[in-house]
């Protein structure tokens, strides 16, 4: 069994034990008149003026670091095997920006509260 086959079996083991999930926190900074966007477990951030604009910049974000996690990460240790997972469902789906934001949750009835 090589590393890939290795790690993708890593991930079917760890969506069974553990769901995977993402969580996602907007903050609105009034001194920077700008919002910050975050996510876990990919530990993906974002800056952008309006709710929707850190949205599609934490969207590009997400799907630039599971990129490079699933092609510069051939031996994760455990504190990176979670992301890894996470960021393995992205990287699948990233050619479809509605599919990657269906997977976080995001929709366009979001509710913002400031």
């Amino acid at each position: 069994m090589d590393k890939n086959e290795l790690q993708k079996l890593l991930c079917i083991i760890s969506e069974q034990v553990e769901p995977v999930s993402f969580s996602t926190t907007i903050t609105y900074y009034q001194e920077d008149q700008g919002y910050l966007a975050r996510c876990f477990p990919i530990d993906a951030v974002a800056w952008g003026d309006t709710p929707e604009e850190v949205l599609e910049s934490l969207i590009d974000a997400i799907i630039e670091i599971s990129e490079t996690l699933i092609e510069n990460c051939p031996n994760p240790d455990e504190f990176l095997q979670k992301r890894l997972c996470c960021a393995q469902i992205i990287y699948k789906h990233r050619e479809s920006r509605d599919e990657v934001k269906s997977i976080l949750g995001f929709c366009k009835d979001a509710v913002y509260i400031s």
